[in-house]
Order: C-alpha cells, then sequence, then structure tokens
C-alpha cells in the first residue's frame, strides 16, 4: 500500500470518489492469473517399465542331432592313376577311397621298380642324347649308358645278360634294353622330329567339384600347333585298359584347365611298340567320358 505503488493509486481513487471509482471498476475478486490462459500441466512421471525379454526356446532334437550340424567335409584326393578303379561303386564299397593300390599303374610302387627304371630311361635318352635315336647303334649304346647311370643292376626285372658298358662288365635286362630301343627309335623319334620339346614326368593337378585329382604325365610333347599328352605302359594290356585312358584324359583336362596348352591330344603307349595306335583328341567324347567316371565317384564316395 505505498503511494508510488499501483494498488496505492488505486486506493487513493477510490479514497477521493467512491461511487465513481466503484461505477468504473467492477469489485469482482478474480485469480490473478486467466485459468484458459494457463499450461496444461504434464502428467506425472512413472517408472519407465520394460518387457522382459522372452526365454530362448530349447534347442530341438533335430538342431541337436550330428545330421543336422553343418561339416565341413575335406576335398576327395585321387590319383589319376586309381581314378577309374575308386569310381567304381563295387571296388569303393568298404575301401578308403583315397588311398590303395593303383590299378593298372607300373610308375608308383613295388614291384613297378622296372617301370620306373624304363621311364627314366627314356626320358634320360630323349632329353641327352636326342641324336642317338637316329641309328639302332647309337640308341641302344645310349639306353646302356642310361641304365648304367640310374643303376639297372640293382632293379634288373628280366632276364640279364654280360654287357659292356664304359668298358665296365655289367648285368642288364636284355629285354627292356630291346623295347626301350624300340620304343625311342619309333614314337619318340617321330615326335622329336615334328620340332616338339620334351617334358617328362610332369606334375599335374585337375580340380573339380568332386574332387582333386593329381598325376604325373609321363611325357607332354609341346609342338608348334598342339600338345600330345603320352602315357607309358609297360605291356600291351595294361596299355589297352580304360584306366589307362581315363588317367591320361585327367592329365589332359588338368592341363586344359591350367591354361598352358590350347589344342590337346592324348594317347598311352605299350614300351617296346615301334609303331604304336595314333593320339587321340581331346575332344567331346573324351571329356564326356571323363566326366562319367568323375560322376560315378561322386556316387561312390556319397557326395
Amino acid at each position: 500500500a505505498g503511494g508510488a505503488s499501483l494498488l496505492g493509486l488505486l486506493d487513493g481513487a477510490r479514497n477521493a470518489d467512491a461511487a465513481a471509482f466503484d461505477a468504473l471498476v467492477v469489485p469482482v475478486v478474480v485469480d490473478g492469473v486467466d485459468p484458459s490462459r494457463r499450461l496444461p500441466a504434464p502428467p506425472p512421471k512413472s517408472a519407465p517399465t520394460t518387457k522382459p525379454a522372452a526365454p530362448a526356446p530349447p534347442p530341438t532334437a533335430a538342431a541337436t542331432s550330428p545330421s543336422a550340424r553343418t561339416t565341413t567335409r575335406a576335398p576327395l584326393r585321387v590319383r589319376a592313376s586309381s581314378l577309374l578303379a575308386r569310381s567304381d561303386t563295387q571296388l569303393s564299397m568298404g575301401l578308403p577311397l583315397a588311398g590303395g593300390v593303383d590299378v593298372h599303374d607300373d610308375d608308383v610302387l613295388p614291384p613297378r621298380a622296372r617301370g620306373r627304371l624304363a621311364h627314366a630311361a627314356i626320358a634320360l635318352v630323349a632329353s641327352e642324347r636326342p641324336e642317338a635315336l637316329d641309328t639302332a647303334d647309337d640308341a641302344r649304346a645310349a639306353v646302356l649308358g642310361a641304365l648304367n647311370a640310374l643303376g639297372a643292376p640293382a632293379l634288373r626285372a628280366g632276364p640279364a645278360v654280360d654287357v659292356d658298358v664304359d668298358g665296365k662288365g655289367t648285368q642288364v635286362d636284355e629285354q627292356l634294353v630291346d623295347a626301350l630301343v624300340r620304343t625311342l627309335r619309333g614314337p619318340v623319334r617321330e615326335l622329336r622330329d615334328e620340332g616338339r620339346v620334351f617334358s617328362f614326368e610332369e606334375p599335374v593337378v585337375l580340380v573339380t567339384d568332386v574332387a582333386v585329382v593329381e598325376g604325373v604325365a609321363d611325357l607332354v610333347a609341346r609342338g608348334p600347333d598342339d600338345t600330345v599328352v603320352i602315357e607309358w605302359k609297360l605291356s600291351s594290356t595294361a596299355a589297352r585298359a580304360a584306366a589307362a585312358s581315363v588317367q591320361v584324359q585327367a592329365c589332359c583336362a588338368s592341363l586344359e584347365q591350367a591354361g598352358r596348352d590350347e589344342h590337346l591330344r592324348y594317347a598311352v603307349w605299350a614300351i617296346g611298340e615301334l609303331r604304336p595306335p595314333p593320339s587321340s583328341p581331346w575332344g567331346k567324347i573324351a571329356r564326356r567320358e571323363l566326366a562319367i567316371v568323375l560322376a560315378r565317384l561322386a556316387e561312390a564316395a556319397g557326395r
């Protein structure tokens, strides 16, 4: 109620003329703030409610069974020389698919040491003494020298005769010597005369959806127009066997997959054949034959 306040001024005016003051100012008691202008009060805060997570369902029998678990199989590894045998369901039953004894293979285990010796002698003479293939006498002398360098007496398996090699008397397998001379003088010399580059014992690996096929190509003869893959066998029976054909077909497929050779041919020759059968093209027929064997291998392996 001070003179300088608003209430003091109003009070002074009413005291001066109460009738006039009351006529102008209606004496109605109101709240200090118009309720219509008040902001609505916020709702009372309540503690946040969280819905408990539903418990995880127990694992079902199907999920815990061994058959339902995801397993990674190791790649099936097969030798090219045993590819046909492993693809036979009856031969595969009860046997490990990536091991065992190879069929019709003359370059892996004893008693195949004679085959190893023959392969090594052909490679040594053709690579180091290609000029010796021109005459029978030179070829024979080169074969005897190669056998002596390879330790032939310790590995001989046929009728042995005494011969003079580098001024030293020794015994060699005469039957094997004759067979090697015929092979070198016949098909190997023909390949040489075609201007081919020889690669002996070339490792090959074929990777398929079914298996990893590993092997060694006895001879890869690369020429200006095509490449011939040769597999040697010690007998005509082994050379004409289906397993030998599949083996060299797998080598062709590996070389093609590696992109090293565009036009491929293949042959299986028996050591001692002067005029073996001609090579065959690596084409649709050969690819289909190999695909059938691989499909049978997958079935035999349960893949």
